[in-house]
């Protein structure tokens, strides 16, 4: 497998149809914005066993057409994503100034990277914050569920 620079599609997979965080962001398009700039894959157990002997289940969520994993999850809350939701055009342009080498030997072109990234910047802004604000709403709707679930035990 080679390097990913620049913005991929990704190959949803059937537990992502069924995940409300996935789903917003096919739904917004968050996933056109976010860049990608790496050279590293993984493979993904099926679970993942914490310190206090929980098991949780691994679900990879996506994969982008290289197919590197996209995006998975563990558990309820805790997600990968390959890609960066965290990232603007200028981190993004400075990335592609840093990796130059890389991306040419990826058979990419760093200028037309730059000129994408150009074309998202705005959305790139919105939907990184979007993407995490959906995120943060998730966890404190779980945390209530999970307070209101233990007080009406009480």
């Amino acid at each position: 497998k080679g390097s990913e620079f620049g913005y991929y599609d990704i190959q949803w997979t059937e537990h992502a149809k069924q995940d409300v965080f996935c789903q917003y962001i096919k739904q917004n398009g968050l996933h056109q914005t976010m860049p990608y700039s790496h050279g590293d894959t993984f493979s993904l157990p099926s679970s993942y066993v914490t310190k206090s002997g929980c098991i949780l289940p691994v679900k990879l969520l996506g994969n982008t057409t290289t197919p590197y994993i996209a995006m998975f999850k563990v558990g309820s809350l805790s997600y990968g994503i390959q890609a960066h939701p965290e990232c603007d055009h200028a981190l993004h342009n400075l990335w592609i100034g840093i990796n130059k080498a890389d991306i040419v030997s990826a058979n990419k072109n760093p200028d037309v990277l730059r000129k994408i990234s150009a074309s998202k910047a705005v959305q790139q802004d919105m939907n990184g914050c979007s993407l995490h604000m959906k995120w943060f709403n998730l966890c404190l709707s779980q945390s209530q569920t999970k307070e209101t679930t233990k007080k009406s035990k009480l």
